[in-house]
């Protein structure tokens, strides 16, 4: 209920401008927009991971969990095509092969790279309905340190970076055997879509996400 209200008041909004947005320098409450429409994509992405690793939902809910959560990225966490730019402002078409996620750990020093998809099915595969995890439990937390910095104009778009805070905690037999709390950023886009009445709107995506910190939880 609380994104189809946020959803309906950012339509108004955004549609009211009709065009406005083109100027490279976006106003404050522009800015203030996209900066609450950007915050709900991460918190709607942090309650779905609390559903994914929650061993105690059923297949069904963790799926669904799963599903909505990689529509909360672009590409959906597949390949997908993307529009660069040169210095002369032309445009480059490129293909990625997929959003990527970085991952650490308290017992090693260096982050590792993987794709989105594949992170998310090591907790819950909802293919097999198995996760890749070694623990009986798990459970995920988030801060309410969430910020979105850095909105700039790229091309037909905006761009911006969103840091967030998670902790991770792994049970065995009742007992936390492994936690940490990791800073995470991530990169996310928004884009303007038309509609048939004439009036557009502006939709956030979800992209790379990027370790900032890991430790240990105290």
């Amino acid at each position: 209920m609380k994104q189809t209200v946020f959803a309906i008041i950012a339509l108004l909004l955004l549609a009211s401008w009709n065009g406005t947005t083109q100027a490279q320098t976006l106003t404050e409450e522009q800015k203030k927009i996209f900066q609450d429409r950007v915050k709900q994509k991460v918190e709607d992405f942090e309650f779905e991971m609390t559903q994914i690793v929650n061993t105690k939902l059923s297949n069904k809910n963790r799926a669904e969990g799963v599903r909505n959560l990689l529509n909360l990225f672009i590409g959906q966490g597949e390949p997908y095509q993307y529009n660069d730019y040169d210095y002369r402002g032309n445009v480059i078409k490129r293909r990625s092969t997929g959003v990527t996620m970085e991952v650490s750990s308290v017992n090693r020093s260096r982050t590792t790279t993987q794709k989105l998809k594949k992170y998310i099915y090591g907790f819950f595969n909802p293919e097999t309905c198995r996760s890749g995890k070694s623990y009986s439990y798990m459970k995920v937390e988030y801060s309410d340190a969430l910020r979105v910095d850095n909105i700039e104009r790229v091309g037909d778009h905006y761009e911006c970076v969103a840091y967030f805070v998670q902790r991770f905690y792994g049970y065995r037999d009742g007992h936390v055997v492994y936690s940490d709390q990791t800073g995470k950023k991530i990169r996310c886009y928004i884009n303007h879509i038309e509609l048939p009445t004439g009036g557009e709107i502006w939709d956030a995506k979800l992209g790379d996400i990027y370790v900032v910190s890991t430790e240990r939880i105290r």
